[in-house]
């Protein structure tokens, strides 16, 4: 007679409403990114807010002849099976995705809080092992192996929400633009990592990397030229 009683149909509305809500839960924060979700809904951003942050702009080298072998279709589950393994690197490294731009993503780090300033490094070639261990399976469903390219920039910019319809954190400054056409440059230097002297300053573990100067160069759409290292597993 319990499950026909008033209690029990209390107690399963309960639940039910309980779990709908952390579903809902999870999935917005899957949506808005890692730990992102409790800032909108605190209001952090609801004013422009300036903050110290390192970016990371990571890249598909070749990506357009790998479109071109693969087709559209099986050159986005490419895609797809490209950034599903960066998700535990993005955990571990304690980076947030920013963005997805096609064959492209954008991760942050919050540099203002983290005492440990080798996040950006670490993260890329722990990424690049872990695609370099699922060789056989990228090999064998895509006849090739993917490798990305990045460059990283950091600094102060301004962190916004944006968007009624849809509502977006946005970042904003130069610092972005930098780090992108730092990425742009990995091709001219044949570097799969590039980075510029304000993110050199901060790394730690000198022992681990190797940082080679590349040279002072003037970046497009920049009025001062900026120095350019690129950075190795010793």
């Amino acid at each position: 007679q319990y499950i026909f009683s008033l209690k029990f149909m209390v107690n399963m509305a309960y639940w039910g409403i309980s779990i709908l809500f952390a579903l809902f839960v999870l999935q917005a924060s899957e949506k808005f990114g890692q730990g992102v979700l409790i800032n909108f809904l605190l209001g952090k951003y609801h004013r422009p807010k300036e903050e110290h942050r390192a970016f990371m702009f990571l890249d598909l080298k070749s990506s357009t002849t790998y479109a071109e072998q693969l087709g559209h279709l099986r050159y986005s589950e490419l895609i797809q099976d490209c950034f599903f393994d960066l998700t535990d690197i993005v955990t571990t490294y304690e980076a947030q995705v920013y963005q997805y731009v096609g064959d492209e993503v954008v991760l942050t780090w919050d540099i203002g809080k983290k005492k440990k300033q080798d996040n950006y490094l670490d993260a890329f070639f722990a990424y690049d092992q872990k695609i370099k261990g699922k060789s056989t399976y990228y090999m064998e469903k895509y006849g090739l192996v993917p490798e990305f390219k990045a460059g990283v920039n950091c600094g102060l910019v301004t962190a916004a929400e944006v968007g009624e319809i849809k509502k977006e954190l946005a970042y904003h400054g130069d610092v972005l633009n930098t780090a992108a056409r730092i990425q742009g440059q990995c091709n001219a230097y044949n570097s799969r990592l590039l980075i510029s002297e304000q993110v050199k300053t901060l790394i730690q573990n000198t022992r681990k990397y190797a940082l080679d100067f590349k040279g002072n160069i003037l970046l497009k759409g920049k009025l001062a030229s900026i120095n350019l290292f690129e950075a190795r597993l010793l």
